[in-house]
């Protein structure tokens, strides 16, 4: 078992395979989720670099630090792809006037699509 201190002086203990990743500011819930491990081999040098990294950026272990980046790549390719969607729509042709006839109009379409979909309405 594993002994976590929350804010509050309460305890909570959880099975080692377990990791907190967020404590819920103000709110006093914890997020757990199970962790899954991952090897890596690197060349000593990016070894030396996420060290390095890992000191001097604040982070506690090198796992927070490349948990960390995939984090940021993630929300970049999320960003990117977001970007690219509405470039398409920019560029799909001639702009139409956005009316609230035209979002009835749209809504009742979806509706009806949806209700043949599943037979109801």
């Amino acid at each position: 078992m594993l002994k976590i201190e929350s804010r509050g002086n309460n305890f909570y203990y959880l099975p080692a395979h377990l990791h907190i990743l967020t404590v819920c500011e103000g709110v006093g819930n914890l997020m757990i989720m199970a962790m899954a491990s991952l090897n890596i081999s690197l060349p000593q040098s990016l070894k030396d670099y996420i060290e390095n990294q890992v000191s001097a950026g604040g982070y506690s272990t090198p796992s927070e630090y490349l948990r960390e980046l995939l984090r940021q790549d993630q929300k970049q390719r999320t960003e990117d792809r977001l970007e690219a969607l509405l470039l398409d729509g920019l560029n799909s042709g001639a702009p139409i006037e956005i009316t609230p006839e035209y979002w009835e109009t749209k809504r009742r379409q979806l509706v009806d699509r949806h209700a043949k979909k599943t037979g109801t309405r």
